[in-house]
């Protein structure tokens, strides 16, 4: 009994365990990482101190333990002290070459970086991730002159995550076109602040992209090595690791529908991808056709930003899967442009057409859609001068007009409605009015201003 209870008292003050029908001690938190699996799938057996494998991955992890604890409360957030020399003033933050016009909201002053490159970026895309808790944000950089340059990539926060609160972005007041400042440690680009400058449009950040800096034609132009599903089937993916991760690619059109884009390259691909962008995430189930500028195939036009994301750790056989973390759109899906929405209509023969003339959306117009004389000859129509309405246009005045049966399409989707003849604003062939854009209205579009 005496043995027993030396045993029983050695086991509590060794802290060791039962586990099934073996005793061990309870798990070293500074190697729990090494006590998970090998690369190759298998559990490590023994103490990881005395496994080849668990000496790698334990060095690897205090590694970046060490690394996440000095950017964290080393030289990337010192504050300069305040010392007899400066009078008991800080230092002013420091301000990279070309840069002296961008103001930085900066609350801590980097002293000596080393090799650490600085600079300024303008955020292009804010993703959610699949818990929707969080955000990524993807960036390009900008010059001294702020022209986007290069490649797109991820900016993590300053302590070097890659996925931001969603209150994180929210008090650092992030938003598409925002210009932040970053800083390049290794591989990891950090978020140093936003900046007081002007948010850039998507006009802008449109004009600066260019197939010679950053952005390709197609998936293949952009993934040589990826495997596009065959056209009606879904996803991307490739079994190497790809030269850049994030390619910006140029669209010919576009589906948004149920979480997921469908889109046609300019090198005639047709890709089913998932949708991440927060900015033109739609939730209806209904399809919503993007609306896309007209651009050669010379033109980058709209583009979509494609991530080929990193497999899982520990899968035995690796594969990179495709989604789409954002979309640069001139209009968001649901936004109809009141000067450059491209309408079309049936002639007589019943094809559809681009509408030959100036198109107005008109919200005063309760009316109803009507149509100019020049575009019913056009077309070949043929009115009903038996039935005439009464219409009353701005300034009070009335008119009689006859009516024709048309068929336009906006946005895919067909309005047959009786326009009135005549009755429309000089320069102006076709009117919309309130009866369709109310149809348009309940789908949840709105009108915006090209």
């Amino acid at each position: 009994m005496a043995e027993a209870g030396k045993t029983s008292e050695e086991v509590r003050r060794r802290r060791w365990n039962w586990i099934g029908h073996i005793m061990r001690k309870e798990r070293n938190d500074d190697c729990a990482v090494a006590l998970g699996w090998t690369p190759e799938g298998r559990r490590k057996r023994g103490r990881p101190e005395t496994t080849h494998c668990g000496r790698a991955m334990c060095g690897e992890w205090r590694k970046r333990k060490e690394t996440a604890q000095a950017g964290k409360h080393g030289v990337l957030y010192a504050m300069q002290l305040q010392t007899e020399r400066s009078g008991g003033e800080t230092s002013k933050p420091y301000v990279a070459p070309g840069t002296e016009r961008f103001k930085v909201k900066a609350r801590a002053t980097p002293v000596s970086l080393g090799n650490t490159k600085e600079g300024f970026c303008v955020v292009i895309s804010i993703a959610k991730t699949d818990s929707g808790r969080n955000t990524a944000i993807f960036v390009r950089e900008i010059d001294k002159d702020g022209l986007g340059v290069g490649e797109p990539f991820r900016l993590a926060t300053s302590e070097f995550k890659h996925l931001w609160k969603n209150e994180e972005v929210e008090q650092e007041k992030i938003r598409f076109g925002s210009v932040v400042k970053y800083a390049q440690v290794g591989d990891e680009y950090l978020f140093r602040g936003n900046t007081k400058c002007q948010r850039q449009d998507v006009d802008k950040i449109l004009l600066d992209l260019s197939f010679d800096d950053g952005v390709y034609r197609g998936i293949k132009d952009a993934f040589p090595e990826a495997n596009i599903a065959p056209k009606g089937s879904k996803g991307i993916y490739q079994n190497c690791r790809p030269k850049q991760s994030l390619c910006l690619v140029s669209l010919k059109y576009g589906i948004i529908a149920n979480e997921r884009i469908r889109f046609k390259t300019k090198l005639g691909e047709h890709v089913n991808l998932k949708l991440n962008c927060r900015e033109n995430l739609v939730l209806t189930t209904a399809p919503v056709r993007l609306q896309l500028s007209h651009a050669s195939d010379d033109d980058v036009g709209e583009v979509a930003l494609v991530n080929m994301r990193e497999p899982e750790y520990g899968v035995r056989s690796p594969t990179y899967q495709a989604v789409c973390e954002g979309l640069i759109l001139k209009l968001k899906p649901k936004e109809i442009s009141i000067d450059e929405e491209p309408v079309e209509i049936e002639d007589e023969a019943g094809h559809l057409i681009m509408v030959p003339g100036n198109v107005t959306f008109d919200t005063g117009n309760t009316g109803g859609t009507a149509i100019s004389n020049k575009l019913v000859d056009a077309l070949g129509l043929k009115p009903d001068n038996t039935k005439k309405k009464k219409v009353t246009i701005p300034g009070d005045a009335a008119l009689q007009c006859c009516t024709v049966p048309i068929k336009i399409k906006i946005r895919g989707r067909k309005f047959p409605v009786n326009a009135l003849v005549g009755a429309v604003a000089p320069h102006t062939d076709l009117l919309i009015g309130m009866d369709i854009m109310q149809q348009l209205g309940d789908e949840g579009y709105s009108l915006q201003l090209a």
